[in-house]
Formats: structure tokens, C-alpha cells, sequence
């Protein structure tokens, strides 16, 4: 049963890394008829991209997730999806390779399967963990520092320096201390010199997706729709955002106290008990092995055979 198991889990794997390789031959064939100017490179690594299929809506969550973790590349879902897939083709002829080898050795051939089952599942899930970690890491520190860079905004306009170029000396300023919101800033001024301000700010929000920098684009769109003041707007809206800041703080910290129930819980506990019960054991334990409760004992039981 085990054997025949493994056998049906090999062959699956074969076909898969036969469809893996077919795909990516089929690709490399495919655009083997370009231009002799475009870079073979650069064709491998789309054929080896696509080699895997994949549904078109995780291939723009992936590709959103880069832009939101400052990657602005133009072959960065290419690379990323090339660089994964290629781990996962070589985990699957690895595992193949070292379970022909050990063919013979039923014990050994079920681990090494179930080995690769599990590094490539990793190797499929755990570069697309660690990128929308390192998105969320960039969208916080956008967050965190949106509220100072808009009171500078705000500042530049009160001086009477345009929006477009309150942006760029902005992404200047904070460019060692907030890197992140720097690139952005820089990304909107060129975007708005290419067409309008209001545009630039849309495309900023779709690329965070996040309601205070959507809050913001939709602001500064409307303030510069109704001629009303921008530089107010920006003031009132960086204590509107600081205020949702601490109440973000204030909900995490009163969420903390309910998650560290558990762990104290588990680990505070048993210490605490063996303080509590464990001199009463020992002083009973103590006391049953001692001399007077087997003389005690002893006693009892030589009465009762004498009564009998």
C-alpha cells in the first residue's frame, strides 16, 4: 500500500516537473523568433516566469504587493515569479533524483517524498509570505511618518511654494528619515509634471491602498477641484490622521493585554502550582516512607489478624 502510494506521488511529480520544463521550452521557443536586439536574458526569465500557470488575479495581487513593497521595476513580477519558480523546479528534481536512488529503501523513499512534498509547498508559499511582509512593513512606515511630511507640506504652501514643488523639496527633506514616503513623493511630482496632480495622487493611493493615504488623495482633489485652501486642508487633515494613529496605538495595546493572557497563562501557571502544592506532596510523601507510619501500619494490620 505504501509503496504503491509513493509510486502514484512520484509519477505526479514527474509530470509535474515534465510540465514545468514543457512550458518553459514552449516559451523559450515562442519568443525565440523576436528581435535580434532583445536580450536572451530577459526571454529566459519570462518563459521561466510562465512556466508554472498561474490565475491571472494572484498575478496582479503579487504584482500590486511589489509595488507596495517599493519594488517599481518593470520586469519585477517577471523575476520574482521566475526566481520562485525555479526554486520549486529544482526542489521537485531533487526529491525525484534522491528517491530514485533509494527506490530500494521503502522507509527511506516515503520520507524523501514527503520532504519534498513539504519544500515545495515552501518554496511555493513562503516568498509570497516574506513579500506582503515586507509591503506591510513599507505601508506602515508610510503611515507613520504621512502626518509630519503633510505639516511640511502644509508649511511649504503657507510660504507660497506650489503643491508639485512642496512635494519634491518634502521628498528631499526626509529622504534619510523616511526613505519610503520619499520615493513616493518623488514618484507623484513626476507623475504630475507628466499630466495632472490629481491623477499622480490616485494612482499614489491605488498603489499603498490604504484609507488615510485614499483619505488624502481624494482631499487634495477636491480642495484643488473647489479653489478652497490646500494648505489648511493638509494641517487639519495630518491631526486628523495623528489622532487615528493613537487610537490604532491605543487598540493594539488593548489587544495585547488579551493575547498575553494565554502565554502567561501556560507558562506563569505551573510554576506557581508546584510553589503552591509542592511542599504539601513532599511533607506527605515524607511522611508515608517514614518509620512511625510503617510502625503505625504495621501495627494496624497485625491487630485486625489477631481479631480475625
Amino acid at each position: 500500500m505504501v509503496v504503491n502510494l509513493l509510486t502514484f506521488l512520484s509519477f505526479l511529480l514527474v509530470l509535474f516537473v515534465l510540465f514545468a520544463v514543457g512550458n518553459l521550452l514552449v516559451g523559450l521557443l515562442g519568443r525565440s523568433n523576436r528581435k535580434q536586439a532583445e536580450d536572451t536574458g530577459g526571454v529566459f526569465v519570462q518563459a521561466l516566469a510562465a512556466s508554472i500557470p498561474q490565475l491571472s488575479s494572484e498575478i496582479e495581487s503579487i504584482g500590486h504587493d511589489l509595488r507596495r513593497a517599493g519594488d517599481y521595476r518593470k520586469d519585477a513580477l517577471a523575476h520574482y515569479l521566475a526566481l520562485r519558480n525555479c526554486v520549486i523546479v529544482l526542489t521537485l528534481v531533487l526529491t525525484l533524483a534522491v528517491a530514485a536512488l533509494s527506490v530500494n529503501d521503502a522507509a527511506f523513499l516515503r520520507i524523501m517524498v514527503i520532504t519534498g512534498t513539504l519544500l515545495t509547498i515552501c518554496a511555493y508559499g513562503l516568498p509570497r509570505i516574506l513579500l506582503g511582509w515586507k509591503a506591510g512593513q513599507r505601508v506602515a512606515q508610510i503611515q507613520d511618518a504621512l502626518p509630519e511630511c503633510l505639516d511640511l507640506i502644509a508649511m511649504s504652501l503657507t510660504g507660497g511654494v506650489p503643491l508639485r514643488d512642496s512635494l519634491n523639496r518634502v521628498a528631499t527633506e526626509v529622504r534619510s528619515s523616511s526613505p519610503a514616503i520619499s520615493t513616493e513623493f518623488e514618484i507623484i511630482g513626476r507623475q504630475a509634471s507628466a499630466g495632472s496632480m490629481g491623477l499622480a495622487l490616485k494612482h499614489f493611493a491605488e498603489r499603498i491602498d490604504v484609507p488615510d493615504v485614499k483619505s488624502l488623495a481624494s482631499i487634495i482633489s477636491q480642495t484643488e477641484r473647489l479653489g478652497t485652501n490646500v494648505a489648511r486642508a493638509m494641517k487639519d487633515y495630518s491631526d486628523t490622521v495623528r489622532q487615528t494613529q493613537r487610537m490604532r496605538v491605543e487598540e493594539r495595546a488593548n489587544r495585547l493585554s488579551v493575547q498575553i493572557m494565554l502565554p502567561v497563562i501556560f507558562c506563569l501557571s505551573p510554576p506557581v502550582y508546584l510553589l503552591l502544592c509542592g511542599p504539601p506532596v513532599l511533607e506527605l510523601v515524607e511522611h508515608f516512607q517514614g518509620r512511625e507510619f510503617r510502625a503505625d501500619a504495621e501495627t494496624g494490620v497485625d491487630s485486625l489478624g489477631t481479631g480475625s
